[in-house]
Parts: C-alpha cells; sequence; structure tokens
C-alpha cells in the first residue's frame, strides 16, 4: 500500500497492517487498494471507504460501490469519482 503499510487477507477479507505487524484495520474489508495522495480506497458491503494512513475513515462518509471503482475510485489530482444516491 505505501512503505509502512501493507495490505494483507484472511479468509477472503483484506485489512492493513503496519512493519511492525500491528493491525491497523482488522481483515472484514472485501477490498483495500493502495494509497494515492494520502487515501486507500475500501469496498465493504458494496460501500466504498476512503481511509488515511492511520486506519481511520478520514472522509467521514461513505459511498456506494459502481462499476469499476477499483480503478476510477482512487483519488488522482485531489478529487476521485464516487456514487451516492445514484448520481456520481
Amino acid at each position: 500500500m505505501n512503505d509502512s503499510i501493507l495490505s494483507f487477507s484472511e479468509n477472503g477479507k483484506y485489512g492493513m497492517i503496519s512493519l511492525k505487524s500491528d493491525t491497523i484495520l482488522a481483515p472484514k474489508y472485501d477490498y483495500i487498494g493502495e494509497f494515492h495522495e494520502g487515501y486507500a480506497l475500501a469496498a465493504k458491503n458494496d460501500t466504498v471507504i476512503y481511509f488515511n494512513t492511520y486506519g481511520k475513515n478520514s472522509l467521514e462518509k461513505t459511498f456506494r460501490v459502481f462499476p469499476n471503482y477499483r480503478v476510477k475510485g482512487d483519488f488522482m489530482n485531489g478529487a476521485a469519482i464516487v456514487m451516492k444516491k445514484g448520481k456520481y
């Protein structure tokens, strides 16, 4: 994910761990992407969440998954495509 945080899989779910083996996020997510501009996209139960490097939901909002969210949902140049209430 970045130089000091890694994603891992356990029983088909993903979590985040530090290089010191401290669990940052328990393995309960369907997907966790790489960090882009300080945010990592994660998905759980058709919901997209953006975590910071401390494992906190840094936007304090959740969004719905959409086709290609794993590619289009990452932050690039200060923006990310999201879907809420059927709108992008």
